[in-house]
């Protein structure tokens, strides 16, 4: 809802045609996509992720608008855009780049133990190990014994 009225405040207020097509907005998007219902609803449906879905559009904007201008400098060797050829004001903004951003979950399997009894003993292990001298934990190698053993022995 956040992108469509702010699309008609802009049809209603906007500039002339000419600048409108010049907008760097109008030849981007932004995708938010989720695999699960939950998710999909709660971008769907609250406020406070839609409007900092916007802002990552907008930030994204910026950037394109900032390599646009990169490029104008470099194209037209630092000359200033009315000194350029129309070619090279073309060249500008011919180009493609993509922002791509995933976030795939957090999930351990469950192995019928408490998070915090779990947590305990990878800590537990982790200082174990920790603690003993290099040439020992060597020595428990070569006799075959792994440190877990030796957490579980000691517990």
């Amino acid at each position: 809802m956040l992108f469509q009225e702010a699309e008609q405040f802009g049809e209603e207020h906007g500039s002339r045609l000419g600048t409108k097509l010049a907008a760097t907005t109008n030849f981007c998007d932004l995708d938010l996509v989720a695999g699960d219902e939950l998710t999909q609803k709660i971008i769907l449906e609250d406020l406070e992720i839609a409007e900092d879905a916007a802002r990552v559009y907008h930030l994204f904007v910026r950037l394109v608008d900032k390599i646009q201008d990169k490029r104008l400098e470099r194209i037209c060797e630092g000359r200033p855009i009315e000194n350029c050829t129309p070619e090279q004001v073309i060249d500008t903004t011919d180009f493609m780049v993509s922002l791509k951003a995933r976030y795939h979950g957090g999930t351990i399997p469950i192995v019928g133990v408490p998070w915090s009894q779990a947590l305990k003993g990878v800590l537990s292990s982790v200082s174990h190990i920790l603690k003993k001298p290099m040439t020992e934990l060597a020595a428990e190698k070569q006799d075959g014994k792994t440190a877990t053993d030796q957490v579980k022995l000691s517990e």
